[in-house]
């Protein structure tokens, strides 16, 4: 069953969410096409105008991130020994060489030029952080893009430096 849904601050973008089940987790496929960014801070505001340093240690085990076309590519944890953490160095999630790795340089998701990677500076569809079954702000180093948290300030502030 799919229903549509129209996201606050998103000019026209319809949002087709489909629950699917992946790894034991419960998770929300979201779909939607990224607005163009009208001015851009280092101090991103996210919901009740909370600062994104705030924001993240409550995100610590209670968001993941998501790919193109719905795909779980880890929880938004600071533990480096769960399995599906984004800290976890030799986690699928959180390893240099895990395919579904933000941290894969190699790899379409961490790459400097796929257009899904969050280090691409340029990409059109890098992965979304979700929080509580809604669209936070894209994971991504592209500036043009609406709502957006740097990976690296995401990953230095979560996980512990001795997990890296």
């Amino acid at each position: 069953m799919i229903q549509f849904f129209r996201f606050v601050r998103l000019t026209s973008p319809l949002l087709a969410v489909q629950s699917l089940a992946l790894m034991s987790i419960q998770v929300l496929a979201v779909s939607f096409t990224p607005t163009v960014k009208t001015q851009n801070s280092p101090e991103i505001l996210l919901a009740n105008n909370l600062r994104v340093l705030q924001v993240i240690p409550q995100l610590d085990g209670n968001a993941y991130l998501m790919g193109n076309g719905g795909t779980f590519i880890g929880l938004v944890s600071s533990d480096p020994t769960a399995d599906n953490s984004i800290c976890n160095p030799s986690g699928p999630y959180g390893s240099e060489d895990g395919i579904l790795s933000i941290r894969n340089r190699s790899g379409n998701l961490g790459s400097l030029y796929s257009e899904i990677s969050a280090y691409n500076s340029y990409a059109n569809n890098p992965p979304i952080l979700i929080y509580k079954g809604k669209r936070i702000v894209y994971l991504t180093k592209n500036r043009e893009l609406d709502e957006t948290l740097d990976p690296d300030l995401l990953l230095d502030t979560l996980c512990p430096r001795n997990s890296l």
